[in-house]
């Protein structure tokens, strides 16, 4: 499992459009779900997992473009609160709404905590 929370994906810059969105509490429950959404098809590149002080500010960043109002709001106040904790936010990049929805489902079968899902 790669990190990518630096420059590996610009598209993140355009907001939580096109991603799906969930939280981990470890990283070996990150390690475990990035597998199975791998083995579920979704590619590595397509997968981005924030971190720490990094994480918390790529998280910022994407949120600057977002549309969602309230919505982003939350988002980022929930992700900047599970990152503060030591947990992990997971990026995935879903072409539809049902892909959006597989990976969350696959999430949700490895972890207790909610997602969200944008497309």
């Amino acid at each position: 499992m790669s990190d990518n929370i630096n420059d590996d994906h610009d598209d993140l810059q355009d907001g939580p459009q096109g991603h799906a969105i969930g939280f981990v509490d470890s990283t070996s429950q990150c390690v475990n779900v990035v597998t199975a959404l791998n083995a579920a098809g979704f590619s590595e590149s397509s997968i981005t997992v924030l971190k720490g002080e990094q994480g918390a500010n790529r998280l910022k960043e994407m949120m600057k473009g977002s549309l969602w109002g309230e919505s982003a709001e939350e988002l980022q106040r929930q992700g900047l609160n599970e990152l503060d904790h030591g947990h992990c936010v997971l990026v995935i990049e879903a072409e539809d709404l049902e892909k959006a929805n597989l990976a969350a489902q696959i999430r949700c079968k490895l972890v207790a905590i909610p997602s969200t899902i944008s497309v």
